[in-house]
């Protein structure tokens, strides 16, 4: 799938939204900062999809479900989108990605902040869940694939979780991967991490 076709399934799912205020208002009550639903780049739309057993999901399902994307941001809009994550608002915790060759949501969007952080030594933020990225505006990246990959990432990275289920989990695959340069805290009151 490319970069164009999930564009197209963004731009649908983001009008989709725009004729459904009822979830526009829920999204919002959820902590959803306004900036991410509308705009030149929407992060967040629905659409009815199927979720498939293997982390999957496709678009004309029986399940209304948020969607949100990452992308490579241009100006105001996007030049590339490159992932898009579906998750059913009544189970946030379980989510499936349209591309799946992203291990890391966020990671796109907030290339600069991240580089900048890594540079500077500055924690970067992991969420527990797509919902939670973006209650937090979009700050920080999401773990789609706890494989190999997405822990290399994270090396030589210091790096705050959001939850002590998450912290737990990461610190479990580090030592299943035999990775010890990830730099690993328990989010407390940060006042920004990229």
């Amino acid at each position: 799938m490319s970069a164009l076709e999930l564009m197209g399934e963004l731009e649908a799912a983001a009008a989709a939204l725009q004729s459904r205020p009822d979830i526009e208002n829920a999204i919002m009550r959820a902590g959803v900062p306004r900036r991410c639903l509308f705009g030149n780049r929407p992060l967040v739309g629905i659409g009815h999809v199927s979720f498939e057993s293997a982390g999957w999901f496709q678009f004309g399902g029986e399940t209304v479900a948020w969607v949100v994307a990452d992308g490579i941001p241009d100006g105001l809009g996007w030049r590339a989108v490159t992932e898009l994550v579906a998750f059913d608002p009544q189970n946030p915790n379980r989510w499936a990605v349209r591309r799946g060759d992203h291990e890391l949501l966020g990671s796109d969007l907030n290339a600069a902040a991240l580089d900048y952080a890594s540079t500077l030594g500055l924690p970067i933020a992991l969420r527990v869940s797509p919902l939670a990225w973006l209650r937090s505006g979009c700050d920080g990246m999401v773990a789609l694939d706890w494989g190999f990959d997405a822990l290399d990432a994270l090396s030589g990275l210091s790096v705050v979780c959001d939850s002590p289920q998450l912290l737990k989990k990461v610190r479990e695959r580090i030592v299943a991967n035999a990775l010890d340069r990830v730099n690993l805290d328990l989010m407390r009151e940060i006042p920004h991490v990229a």
